[in-house]
């Protein structure tokens, strides 16, 4: 009779939630975190400095530290086309489909206004969902029964409030 301890399975079951706990998820889909020049620049690292009024949506608190009014106007062109090979069972083996070119424009405004010392008042309306997908040859595109055409469009409008809590840290 095999006999496993309990810790022994402890120690199992710790090693594959640490391991399982790394693996990134990926579920972003069509979620466009380009909300910013300065932060697409620092390629994202910006979350931790949030020093422009794109803080609003990168890191809300980063508003209570910055002390004169200002705005940002900004957009995101977002252009591409893919190629889908299929895998048996479905669609098949040596099927290749492509989409059509995908050509958006995903705007994004901030504007920042000091109320005191410590507090900051700040808007953001931007898009952080605004891509699509359509897919060539509809009449004989293999998931011509599923869909054709997808799109996904949300727009968010964000009153924020900063308050400077010290020198070093902020909440938003």
């Amino acid at each position: 009779m095999f006999r496993v301890e309990s810790r022994t399975l402890w120690s199992l079951g710790l090693v594959v939630l640490l391991l399982t706990a790394a693996v990134p998820a990926q579920g972003a889909g069509f979620l466009i975190f380009e909300q910013g020049a300065k932060a697409m620049g620092m390629a994202g690292a910006f979350t931790a400095q949030a020093d422009d009024p794109s803080a609003l949506f990168h890191n809300a608190a980063g508003i209570a530290f910055q002390k004169e009014r200002d705005f940002y106007l900004g957009g995101t062109l977002v252009s591409g086309q893919a190629d889908f090979s299929g895998a048996p069972p479905y669609p098949g083996a040596g099927v290749t489909e492509q989409t059509e070119k995908l050509q958006e424009l995903v705007p994004h405004f901030y504007w920042i206004e000091p109320i005191s010392e410590r507090v900051s008042f700040g808007l953001g309306l931007n898009a952080p969902f605004g891509l699509s997908v359509e897919w060539k040859d509809k009449d004989t595109f293999t998931g011509r029964f599923i869909s054709t055409h997808s799109a996904l469009t949300a727009i968010d409008l964000n009153p924020t409030i900063g308050w400077q809590a010290s020198d070093t840290f902020g909440i938003g």
